[in-house]
Formats: C-alpha cells, structure tokens, sequence
C-alpha cells in the first residue's frame, strides 16, 4: 500500500473511532428515556461530526481522541459534560451540581479555549455573511439544549472545556501555525459535499431556493 494511501486510512480510522465513542456518550445521554436511535440517526452525527475533524491535523484527532478513551476508562461522559457548559447560564443550579463531578481547567487551559473559540467566530461570521443560508442550517446536529445561543462557536466553546490541555494546545498552536486555512469553511465544504454539493457556493444558491 501507497505511504499516502497507508496515512489516509490511518486518518480516517482515527476519526471513526473518535465517531464510535462519541455516539456511545450521545446514545447514552438520550437513550435512558426510551429513545430508538436508527442507521440514518448514527449516519447524520457521524456526517456532522467527521466534518468538524476533518479540518485538524492528524496530531490533534489523535489528542482528542486519547482525550475520550481516557474519558471511557474514568467513566466521563464528555457529550454530558459539554451540555451542562451549555446550560451554565439558562439553568445554574444544574450547572453548579453537574460541576461538582467534573475537572477543574486550569488558568492557561481557559485561555486557549476562549483564543480558539474566539478564532472560530471570526470564521462564522465571514461565513455568515457570504453564505447566509448556508450559515443559519449547518447548526450542530447534535445539539441537546433548546434556547441556547446555538452557533457553532458558542457550542465549540462548550465542547472545548472538556478537552484535555494537551489537545487544546496542539489545536491552538495548529490554528497558529496554518493562518490562513479557515477550519470552520473547510468543515462546511466536507459536510456540503456530503450532502451531494459540489461547492458551497451551490449549496448556498440551492438552499436559499428551497427557502423561498
């Protein structure tokens, strides 16, 4: 096999077993009332999520990751952890039992998370204003709040508090490293193309069409 062939596969591996274990903390969360997740439920948050890792380096999946095996092993559910971050404003009192059972970040872990989220609103917002519609669909498909600011930064944000200081420096020191390359448009292409699009730009035309 090809060396690139061999570090495709060995990517994509990577971001499948990030999938297999998210969907176990997600299945976790919403089916103790009962709730049949179906084959097209598990395709629709794979879809949506490789789209998010897509746009990292290899190094970085492999963090986050080792971050949710390890998270396994200490029974941590992250999906819940990143829900009660959600909720912190709208419901405290929840917020502030559920924080009791989490780990504490740090100073410097706080501060790559609100360097990197605030990277990815800048990305939204060139987004927004380009591909409106485009912009106002591609919400987290896996959302678990109702009437929270639902924008992928601010739920990027949330998913961030429970990475591990390591994988929050590699994602920084990444973004840093490759200025230029706007993760949050390159997450939209793949998902588009999932969708059967060829560009964004057809995306956003057909989209604002069904709108109308």
């Amino acid at each position: 096999m090809p060396a690139e062939d061999k570090y495709r596969d060995q990517v994509l591996k990577v971001q499948r077993d990030i999938v297999d274990l998210e969907w176990m903390m997600f299945t976790g969360i919403h089916g103790g009332d009962g709730k049949v997740f179906t084959d097209q439920d598990r395709l629709a948050f794979a879809t949506m999520r490789t789209s998010q890792f897509f746009s990292w380096e290899r190094f970085v999946t492999e963090s986050y990751l080792n971050d949710l095996q390890t998270a396994v092993a200490s029974n941590r559910n992250l999906l819940l952890e990143k829900y009660y971050y959600m909720i912190e404003q709208t419901d405290p009192e929840s917020f502030i039992k559920a924080q009791a059972f989490m780990p504490k970040l740090d100073e410097t872990s706080l501060e790559l998370v609100d360097m990197i989220a605030d990277q990815y609103r800048t990305w939204e917002t060139e987004i927004a204003e380009k591909y409106p519609t485009i912009a106002k669909v591609a919400l987290p498909m896996d959302n678990m709040t109702e009437g929270e600011d639902t924008s992928f930064a601010h739920y990027l944000f949330c998913e961030l508090k429970t990475y591990s200081k390591k994988t929050l420096t590699m994602l920084y020191s990444s973004l840093v490293a490759f200025p230029d390359k706007n993760r949050y448009k390159a997450s939209l292409e793949y998902l588009m193309r999932a969708y059967g699009f060829d560009s964004l730009e057809e995306a956003e035309k057909t989209l604002a069409g069904m709108q109308n």
